[in-house]
This record gives structure tokens, sequence and C-alpha cells, in this order.
């Protein structure tokens, strides 16, 4: 599981980590002891990290289309048997589930 933090969130954490850091004890005579620089460490390599992963943007995954041009796709049907057609038809199946995009008209199977 990944988590990704906006960098606000991040500077938020480390905020807190190091108020911790100076009630716990991790400050002392205005230095961080060797634990409260890990720590910080640690803190500043998860933020560089979700940053990059936070900033870097891929293209969102194209739609599935249960409608392509052609055949019945789209067209109001009871049964599968409305949705055949003499000639070429994508769309072979007539939704079934009530209160989805597809139901009581012909639409392409995803799965085949």
């Amino acid at each position: 599981m990944c988590v990704i933090f906006s960098p606000s969130i991040l500077f938020g954490l480390l905020t807190i980590f190091l108020v911790q850091f100076s009630v716990n004890g991790l400050i002392s005579n205005g230095e961080l002891t060797e634990d409260a620089v890990f720590w910080s460490r640690a803190l500043l390599s998860m933020s560089m990290a979700n940053t990059q992963s936070y900033t870097s943007s891929s293209p969102a995954p194209t739609p599935y289309d249960y409608f392509p041009n052609g055949g019945q796709c789209g067209n109001t049907c009871e049964k599968d048997n409305d949705c055949f057609d003499t000639g070429y038809s994508p769309c072979l199946k007539c939704g079934e589930k009530k209160g989805t995009l597809v139901y009581k008209r012909c639409y392409r199977d995803p799965n085949r």
C-alpha cells in the first residue's frame, strides 16, 4: 500500500516530529541528537519520494467504450436477442442490472 501525502501535510508532520523531539529530549543544547537526525532524514526522504510521485503525472486510463459506433449499440432492449443485427454489431449484450449505464441497452461486453 502506497500512501501519498501532499508536501504541506509532510511539512506539518515534520513540524510535529520536531516538537516531539524537543519534548522527548531529542534536542539537547539546541542540537539534534542521533535519534532526531535519523528520524529527520527518514521524514525528509519520505517527503522527497512522496513529492515526486505526487507531482508526477501519468495519463488517466481510457474509459471502456460500452457503446461503440455500429450495429445496435446503445439501442433499447429487453434481452440479448434484441441486440443481434443482420450486419456487423459489436454490441451483443442487453444490460440486465438496474441502475447501471447499460441497463436495458445493447452494449459491448468488456469480457469478450
